[in-house]
């Protein structure tokens, strides 16, 4: 977004600074908004792949991500320790689990290959504990 010249369009540390100016300002707004928050508030917005119909958006409440995560720590648990890489779209609900849901709520060290040309090789290099991905991706 480099091209781009449009003045709703700032910079990482400049909005790393409007914040730290809000936060002395209203030092109590952060967790005034967070305490507003509901289990049932909408998280993300997914679209379906189509597979079985024309595709469309799901929307995923806090409540539900967070779950999803806890159960399948359950089947197959991670430690703070591990080292997840995450390799595949964003998009795809399965990713947002593992790397979002997951990570946040076991602390696991998140890694991301630098391209997606050089995904095999920085996989080496990190040597996860956990990976994840659907079958078809595997068999590339």
């Amino acid at each position: 977004m480099r091209d781009y010249n449009d003045p709703m369009l700032v910079g990482l540390k400049e909005v790393m600074e409007k914040g730290r100016e809000l936060d002395q300002r209203e030092p109590d707004l952060f967790k005034k908004l967070v305490s507003q928050g509901k289990a049932g508030d909408v998280a993300l917005l997914f679209y379906t792949s189509g597979t079985t119909a024309l595709p469309k958006g799901a929307l995923l409440s806090h409540y539900n991500l967070l779950t999803m995560g806890q159960n399948m720590m359950r089947v197959d648990p991670c430690t703070p320790e591990d080292d997840f890489v995450s390799f595949l779209p964003f998009a795809w609900i399965g990713e947002q689990m593992m790397s979002i849901s997951c990570g946040l709520q076991v602390g696991f060290t998140i890694n991301f290959p630098e391209e997606p040309e050089t995904a095999q090789e920085n996989i080496r290099e990190i040597g996860p504990h956990v990976m994840f991905a659907p079958p078809a991706c595997m068999n590339r």
